[in-house]
């Protein structure tokens, strides 16, 4: 079976349990691996929503997602709320075209989040920081889902573009903070709000995939930190499909040489089942990894056949 197909025949049949529920991961022989992840469902809809190659109703993810929402008031995971998960929510349902309230609602609350500078909550205050708590420009795709979505809040999605994408230096955005390592998978955020706010931010964008580009690893991966100085820390899958994606994207002759060793480090790492993992090392194969592969693999495809790729479209 091609790769996109089994990714898919696993997401639908291993990563989806009876309820619509996406989880983080699954392994092997271990059904009660991994757990409910509200972001995952949101990408696994959205993916349906783009091409419905499989017979999971989307229907049936979507009331899933529906009532994990109204049960905690929010999106994100383990009672924390997470602004981005929450422009994740709101693409996948307008996408869909229903649940306008609900969008609504999310709309709201993700508004809310922008004009208080908040990233997440019900955390302790004495929790250890991390770059998704952040209000970092991971959530520069926030306040372009936001704008693309729910017009109507339009000045506080330009009013916080404006501001989270000036922290930035040479192609590298701080996503943890000024002098704080950056994490490769939020930079990737980054680069797809300004990708999705288009026109005006095309330098900055081919800027910050040139950086990712100079950073990319023999293998053909990204790692996942960088201090300014160095890349370090674990090959990983989803931030090197983000990278993919983009680089199909906006300039596949430039980075032809980027998208071919790419995508061969991503399907080297497919699982025989169909799934993908976070990390070479890792024995869970990983629902948002393999979306994020799906959708790498088909755009570098589309770049190769000399296709344009949809930004609008991206997951």
């Amino acid at each position: 079976m091609p790769t996109v197909r089994r990714a898919l025949a696993w997401l639908a049949g291993v990563a989806t349990d009876s309820n619509g529920r996406v989880y983080s991961w699954r392994r092997e022989g271990d059904p009660a691996s991994g757990y409910p992840y509200p972001e995952a469902s949101a990408l696994y809809l959205h993916q349906l929503m783009i091409d419905g190659d499989t017979d999971l109703p989307p229907s049936q993810i979507a009331g899933s997602l529906i009532a994990d929402y109204k049960s905690h008031s929010g999106i994100g995971k383990s009672g924390k709320i997470y602004a981005f998960d929450a422009g994740v929510a709101l693409t996948a349902l307008h996408a869909s075209g229903q649940h306008q309230a609900v969008c609504e609602e999310i709309a709201n609350d993700l508004a809310n989040s922008l004009h208080q500078r908040r990233a997440s909550s019900g955390w302790p205050e004495d929790a250890v920081p991390r770059w998704s708590r952040h209000f970092g420009p991971h959530l520069l795709k926030s306040c372009a889902r936001l704008l693309r979505c729910t017009p109507q809040y339009g000045d506080i999605a330009r009013e916080c573009f404006a501001e989270l994408s000036t922290a930035y230096v040479d192609g590298r955005f701080e996503s943890c903070g000024p002098m704080q390592p950056t994490y490769l998978h939020a930079q990737m955020y980054a680069l797809e709000g300004l990708s999705l706010w288009r026109e005006p931010c095309l330098e900055q964008l081919s800027e910050g995939l040139d950086w990712v580009a100079s950073n990319q690893d023999e293998s053909g991966a990204i790692r996942a930190w960088h201090d300014g100085a160095l890349a370090s820390g674990p090959l990983r899958l989803d931030v090197t499909c983000q990278a993919l994606r983009l680089w199909s994207a906006v300039d596949p002759d430039r980075y032809r040489s980027n998208r071919v060793a790419a995508r061969q480090f991503i399907e080297r790492q497919q699982h025989s089942s169909g799934g993908f993992p976070y990390e070479p090392s890792s024995p869970d194969l990983n629902s948002w990894c393999t979306l994020f592969a799906i959708q790498a693999i088909r755009w570098s495809r589309l770049a190769d056949s000399g296709q344009p790729c949809r930004i609008e479209e991206l997951t």
